[in-house]
């Protein structure tokens, strides 16, 4: 049983310049600051290098997945 639903999938970014790549993983650091993710994750979304940046997403957004799946967190 899944102890909380979040929505993030809708701000992931199909575009792969630096901008959108950052735009994006901002949007997803808001929603996951307010459901209490781990600052360490939060910080990860907020700070992705202009070098190999949607490479550095994706290992983000895996993190997030792996966290929310120990805490039982659905992600839509």
């Amino acid at each position: 049983m899944w102890r909380q639903k979040i929505k993030v999938k809708n701000l992931f970014t199909e575009e792969e310049d630096y901008k959108s790549v950052q735009d994006s993983m901002n949007a997803v650091a808001d929603v996951l600051a307010v459901y209490g993710f781990p600052m360490r994750i939060i910080n990860y979304c907020r700070a992705i290098p202009e070098e190999n940046s949607l490479l550095y997403a994706n290992s983000v957004i895996d993190s997030m997945y792996n966290y929310a799946d120990r805490e039982r967190i659905w992600i839509d």
